[in-house]
Formats: C-alpha cells, sequence, structure tokens
C-alpha cells in the first residue's frame, strides 16, 4: 500500500514546479492556522 501511496503522490505532482509547491504549502498552512485561531475563538465561523 505504500507503494501506491507513494506513486499516487508522484503523479499528482507530476510537473509542478518546487516553487508553486512551496506556495501551496504556505497557503494551505494559512487556512490551517485561521482556522484553528477561529475554532479557540469559538466565532460563528468555526471550523
Amino acid at each position: 500500500m505504500e507503494e501506491e501511496l507513494v506513486a499516487l503522490r508522484a503523479r499528482a505532482l507530476k510537473g509542478m514546479s518546487r516553487s508553486d509547491l512551496k506556495a501551496t504549502l504556505r497557503l494551505l498552512d494559512a487556512f490551517t492556522i485561521d482556522a484553528a485561531g477561529r475554532a479557540e475563538e469559538g466565532g460563528p465561523d468555526a471550523a
């Protein structure tokens, strides 16, 4: 199963530049931090 996951990841990332990947990870990190902050605040938009 691990080999299948590695192959799937390789296909998903094929053609994606390193800078695009880093930018995507920064964006996801920002959303994760924002969602965690909202959840802690208990606001109406909390995830």
